[in-house]
């Protein structure tokens, strides 16, 4: 009997996210919502942040891609409980 190959579609939204310095709380909110950095500018700030080198009470601001199989918001609440803000999320 074949395998029967199951097509899924993935969605894709670009996240902007102001992340305040300190403690890196925002590695497991990153992984929750199913995010990345898009671009190697966005890699970087979040490694100067995870080292303690952020931006002093300001905090970074950092855009994520965020990838679902439903289109969906992303949560913003979720996202204030680690401290950080969402600023824009929409089309990549």
């Amino acid at each position: 009997m074949a395998k029967m190959r199951v097509k899924e579609t993935v969605y894709t939204q670009r996240v902007e996210v102001i992340i305040p310095p300190g403690e890196p709380r925002w590695l497991d909110m990153m992984r929750y919502d199913c995010c990345y950095p898009a671009t190697s500018a966005d890699a970087s700030k979040l490694v100067r942040l995870a080292s303690g080198e952020g931006r002093g009470e300001t905090g970074e601001r950092v855009t994520f891609l965020r990838r679902t199989g439903a289109p969906s918001d992303p949560t913003v609440e979720r996202w204030a409980s680690f401290g950080c803000r969402v600023v824009y999320f929409g089309e990549p």
